[in-house]
């Protein structure tokens, strides 16, 4: 929810780990839909994750939301091991968990997500734990 996300103010993790955006073009899987890809944008920013539309809308994509979600969120994520450039991440929502599934652009890029992913994720349970 909307409520429980944490603003820049709060942060509790250094610059040096938070200072750093990053915006990477993705697939979103859905296996249910009619059309089983849908281009993202990706972005990392400080403490909180984006999922975004891309630029140029398609007539399907005209309903899509931005998702944000703060990095204390995030409960697991993952490069698929059967396909490298496939990656999962769950995030916890105030109605459960939220499974979100991704195709890079390539392995080395999955990779660099979700090694970033895990960084953020290692910084803020320290410095969260350190604070209390």
């Amino acid at each position: 929810s909307r409520g429980s996300l944490r603003t820049p103010e709060d942060s509790m993790l250094p610059n040096a780990v938070t200072a750093d955006y990053r915006k990477y073009t993705v697939w979103r899987r859905l296996p249910m839909s009619f059309i089983n890809r849908h281009e993202r944008s990706f972005a990392i920013d400080g403490e909180y994750v984006y999922i975004l539309p891309k630029d140029g809308k398609i007539w399907y994509d005209t309903n899509f939301k931005t998702r944000t979600f703060h990095v204390s969120q995030i409960v697991s994520c993952k490069v698929s091991k059967r396909i490298p450039s496939n990656f999962k991440i769950v995030v916890l929502k105030s109605n459960g968990p939220k499974r979100y599934d991704f195709e890079a652009l390539n392995p080395f890029e999955a990779a660099e997500i979700i090694n970033r992913l895990h960084k953020l994720m290692e910084a803020y349970k320290v410095y969260n734990n350190s604070a209390l």
